[in-house]
Protein backbone atom coordinates (compact mmCIF):
# COMPACT_ATOMS: atom_id res chain seq x y z
CA UNK A 1 0.00 0.00 0.00
CA UNK A 2 1.45 3.32 -1.00
CA UNK A 3 2.03 5.73 1.77
CA UNK A 4 0.92 8.99 1.10
CA UNK A 5 2.40 12.39 2.67
CA UNK A 6 -0.48 15.04 3.42
CA UNK A 7 0.23 18.53 2.87
CA UNK A 8 -2.10 21.35 4.04
CA UNK A 9 -1.30 25.21 3.43
CA UNK A 10 -3.35 28.32 3.59
CA UNK A 11 -1.62 31.51 2.35
CA UNK A 12 -0.72 34.39 4.95
CA UNK A 13 -1.58 36.76 2.22
CA UNK A 14 -5.15 38.10 1.26
CA UNK A 15 -6.76 36.59 3.77
CA UNK A 16 -9.86 37.38 2.84
CA UNK A 17 -9.79 35.54 -0.91
CA UNK A 18 -8.99 32.24 1.25
CA UNK A 19 -11.78 30.00 0.96
CA UNK A 20 -10.27 27.18 2.99
CA UNK A 21 -8.59 26.78 6.63
CA UNK A 22 -6.51 24.59 7.53
CA UNK A 23 -8.70 23.08 9.87
CA UNK A 24 -11.25 22.82 7.34
CA UNK A 25 -8.60 21.44 4.82
CA UNK A 26 -7.42 18.80 7.27
CA UNK A 27 -11.15 17.54 8.33
CA UNK A 28 -12.05 17.75 4.50
CA UNK A 29 -8.82 15.31 4.00
CA UNK A 30 -9.45 13.23 6.84
CA UNK A 31 -12.52 12.19 5.48
CA UNK A 32 -11.49 11.40 2.05
CA UNK A 33 -8.82 9.54 3.06
CA UNK A 34 -10.92 7.55 4.93
CA UNK A 35 -13.41 7.15 1.85
CA UNK A 36 -10.56 6.15 -0.25
CA UNK A 37 -8.29 4.34 2.05
CA UNK A 38 -5.20 5.94 1.75
CA UNK A 39 -2.73 5.77 4.87
CA UNK A 40 -1.48 8.84 5.54
CA UNK A 41 2.59 8.43 6.79
CA UNK A 42 3.18 12.05 7.58
CA UNK A 43 1.04 15.24 7.72
CA UNK A 44 3.15 18.60 6.61
CA UNK A 45 0.73 22.04 7.69
CA UNK A 46 1.84 24.99 5.79
CA UNK A 47 0.88 28.99 6.42
CA UNK A 48 2.92 30.75 3.58
CA UNK A 49 2.31 32.13 0.20
CA UNK A 50 2.79 29.58 -2.75
CA UNK A 51 3.67 32.52 -5.73
CA UNK A 52 7.37 32.23 -4.54
CA UNK A 53 9.82 29.22 -4.36
CA UNK A 54 11.05 28.86 -0.85
CA UNK A 55 8.19 27.62 1.79
CA UNK A 56 10.04 25.31 4.32
CA UNK A 57 7.46 22.85 5.15
CA UNK A 58 7.24 22.23 1.20
CA UNK A 59 11.06 21.94 1.06
CA UNK A 60 11.41 19.54 4.02
CA UNK A 61 8.67 17.12 2.22
CA UNK A 62 10.24 17.27 -1.11
CA UNK A 63 13.40 16.12 0.71
CA UNK A 64 11.79 13.92 2.23
CA UNK A 65 9.78 12.11 -0.83
CA UNK A 66 13.22 12.55 -2.95
CA UNK A 67 15.37 10.62 -0.14
CA UNK A 68 12.46 7.86 0.27
CA UNK A 69 13.50 4.33 -0.55
CA UNK A 70 9.59 3.85 -1.49
CA UNK A 71 7.20 5.45 -3.59
CA UNK A 72 5.04 8.11 -2.19
CA UNK A 73 1.84 9.82 -2.70
CA UNK A 74 0.62 13.41 -1.77
CA UNK A 75 -3.12 14.17 -0.35
CA UNK A 76 -3.70 18.08 -0.47
CA UNK A 77 -6.84 19.86 -0.88
CA UNK A 78 -6.08 21.00 -4.06
CA UNK A 79 -3.16 21.23 -6.68
CA UNK A 80 -2.45 24.74 -5.65
CA UNK A 81 -2.14 24.15 -2.53
CA UNK A 82 1.12 22.22 -3.27
CA UNK A 83 2.29 24.66 -5.67
CA UNK A 84 1.80 27.91 -7.87
CA UNK A 85 5.35 29.15 -8.97
CA UNK A 86 6.92 27.22 -11.90
CA UNK A 87 10.35 26.16 -9.89
CA UNK A 88 7.51 24.51 -7.28
CA UNK A 89 5.81 22.40 -9.55
CA UNK A 90 8.08 21.65 -11.29
CA UNK A 91 9.88 19.50 -8.69
CA UNK A 92 6.32 17.87 -8.24
CA UNK A 93 6.59 17.19 -12.01
CA UNK A 94 9.72 16.37 -11.84
CA UNK A 95 9.23 13.66 -9.10
CA UNK A 96 6.47 12.40 -10.84
CA UNK A 97 8.93 11.56 -14.17
CA UNK A 98 10.90 9.75 -12.05
CA UNK A 99 8.48 7.68 -9.81
CA UNK A 100 9.04 8.94 -6.38
CA UNK A 101 5.55 10.46 -6.48
CA UNK A 102 3.10 7.29 -7.81
CA UNK A 103 -0.09 9.05 -6.68
CA UNK A 104 -1.67 12.42 -6.25
CA UNK A 105 -5.50 12.72 -4.31
CA UNK A 106 -6.95 15.91 -4.12
CA UNK A 107 -11.15 16.12 -3.21
CA UNK A 108 -12.22 18.41 -5.58
CA UNK A 109 -10.61 15.86 -8.77
CA UNK A 110 -10.58 12.19 -6.95
CA UNK A 111 -7.55 9.79 -6.45
CA UNK A 112 -5.19 9.65 -9.48
CA UNK A 113 -2.44 6.90 -10.22
CA UNK A 114 -1.90 7.84 -13.92
CA UNK A 115 0.82 10.31 -15.07
CA UNK A 116 -1.44 12.33 -17.14
CA UNK A 117 -3.79 13.04 -14.84
CA UNK A 118 -1.96 14.61 -11.64
CA UNK A 119 -0.80 16.65 -14.42
CA UNK A 120 -3.66 18.03 -15.84
CA UNK A 121 -5.40 18.72 -12.43
CA UNK A 122 -6.86 22.08 -12.88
Amino acid sequence: MTKYFLYARKSTEDEERQVMSIEAQLAELAEFAKRENILISETFIESKSAKKPGREIFNEMMTKIQESKEPIGILAWHPDRLARNSIDGGQIIYSIDIEKIVSCAFPPFGLSRHRKDFLCSK
